[in-house]
């Protein structure tokens, strides 16, 4: 008979050797860059997000600044999250249960990625299993745990606030199939110290004019696609890398939930994890909506799926795990070819040692330009922060950035995508472009950059319409 729990930790074990593996040659994402400069500049939260994982990489990088470091967190947090989600499966069902929910885990990206790469994710996922566990435990003869409850979704929310669709999926489970619960007092205890977790967040936006509420209600749709069915596609693109073959037995999970949903354990995770779902297709129109966005959905699910095993989802999950083996040896082996996208993300060391030398050659005074956050970030972490970085189009005002007002008439150095313009002479006087930056990887090239030198920064243009493809 197969010991689960030795099963489990040799699994944990060698998936967490093999993340830790490519966590060195795997280029940085660009979200990760930015989350290192939140962590040179920690504050209550941030424009974008609540500040746990800032926090989390001040204290990983402290011994060292590469990739490994920043991704240190993720990557212990991975191995936490597998182990909360087996001792979750196992009280909710049995071990061979708990076992087949942690192999899911470990073969959908994205649940089992957020433990390779430094994201507010991370921490959120941890939460999220834990605060599913507390309650169930709760509602099963400990009430107690209705305070670890609250902090585990207060975590959940100081590290990224679509946590609040688990809290929104707990009060719905509740209402439907735990009214009892609505009139005792421990829930309730329970959601004040999730409440108070947001205490620091909510003081920060109340003293930076509410950054994060008007970015999240209001910019951050038009950083997407143009809204409507576009907007959809890009939802379905960027989420099928996620799910990959398991993404038709994750949807029929949430059939297979509801059609059992008069046991207990199956309606728990059947609304419990609805929100989280439902809420990114009804917004996708809008272009506010991500294609990670749905994941958090996936731990109920994979509980589900686990719980009904069959020989056709082993088959899928067999697929998933071919083919994330097929991706790492893309990042390992250096004689493949290049893993995808990896456009995106190669040849930024290039480009920042390149923008050190252009602002030296300026003189003093000298800045970087980008006209996108993702360069920013980018080019702050690979000149180690050490100079300023003006973003266009301005940024709100709880952003990291340099405002322009704050370097008006300095030069600059900008460093752009090479297929793309953005019109520099509408925010600088004078506009120089520099010999381009080529970037090779394994007999090919990958990448290649534009290299502006640029004269005279105008602090009144916020360079809102001077992107064109």
């Amino acid at each position: 008979m197969l010991d689960y729990r030795r099963a489990v930790l040799w699994l944990v074990a060698g998936m967490t050797a093999l993340r830790v593996a490519a966590s060195v040659p795997m280029p940085l994402l660009h979200d990760e860059a930015y989350y290192w400069l939140w962590s040179r500049r920690l504050a209550w939260s941030y424009m974008d997000h609540p500040p746990l994982i800032a926090y989390l990489i001040r204290l990983s990088t402290t011994a060292g600044d590469g990739a490994f470091w920043l991704r240190l967190p993720a990557l212990v947090l991975g191995v936490v999250g597998a182990l909360v989600l087996f001792r979750l499966g196992r009280e909710m069902f049995d071990e061979r249960v708990a076992f087949l929910a942690v192999v899911l885990y470990q073969v959908t990206p994205a649940l089992g990625g957020f433990g390779s790469f430094a994201t507010p994710d991370a921490p959120m996922y941890v939460a999220w299993m834990a605060t599913l566990l507390f309650v169930w435990q709760a509602m099963h003869g400990r009430p107690d745990r209705w305070w670890l409850a609250g902090a585990a979704l207060g975590a959940g929310l100081l590290s990224k606030l679509y946590a609040v669709f688990l809290g929104a999926g707990l009060l719905l489970y509740l209402g439907l199939e735990g009214r009892a619960w609505l009139r005792r007092r421990e829930p309730y205890q329970g959601a004040v110290v999730a409440a108070a977790c947001l205490v620091p967040v909510v003081y920060w936006n109340w003293s930076h004019n509410w950054a994060m509420v008007r970015f999240l209600l209001g910019s951050r749709a038009s950083l997407g696609a143009t809204p409507g069915w576009m907007a959809v596609v890009r939802l379905v693109t960027e989420h099928l890398p996620l799910a990959l073959l398991m993404l038709p037995a994750l949807l029929w999970a949430v059939w297979a939930a509801w059609r059992r949903r008069g046991d207990a354990r199956f309606a728990y995770l059947l609304w419990t994890s609805l929100p989280a779902l439902l809420v990114p297709l009804l917004l996708a129109p809008t272009g506010a909506a991500r294609g990670h966005h749905p994941g958090p959905a996936y731990i109920g699910l994979a509980l589900v799926l686990a719980a009904v095993w069959s020989r056709a989802i082993g088959i899928l999950a067999a697929g998933n795990a071919a083919l994330l083996a097929a991706f790492t040896a893309t990042v390992l082996v250096p004689w493949l070819p290049p893993p995808p996208a990896a456009r995106d993300y190669y040849g930024w060391p290039e480009a920042g040692s390149r923008a050190a030398q252009e602002v030296r050659a300026l003189g003093p005074g000298a800045v970087l330009a980008a006209d996108r956050y993702q360069v920013a970030a980018q080019l702050g972490y690979f000149t180690r922060d050490t100079l300023p970085v003006v973003l266009f189009p301005q940024p709100g005002p709880g952003a990291i950035w340099a405002a322009p007002s704050a370097h008006a008439g300095a030069a600059a150095v900008a460093i752009v995508y090479a297929p793309e313009r953005f019109s520099w002479e509408g925010c600088f006087r004078r506009v120089q472009e520099r010999p381009r930056i080529t970037v090779p990887l394994r007999g090919r090239t990958v990448q290649e950059f534009r290299v502006f030198r640029l004269y005279g920064l105008n602090p009144a243009c916020d360079g809102a319409a001077n992107r064109n493809p």
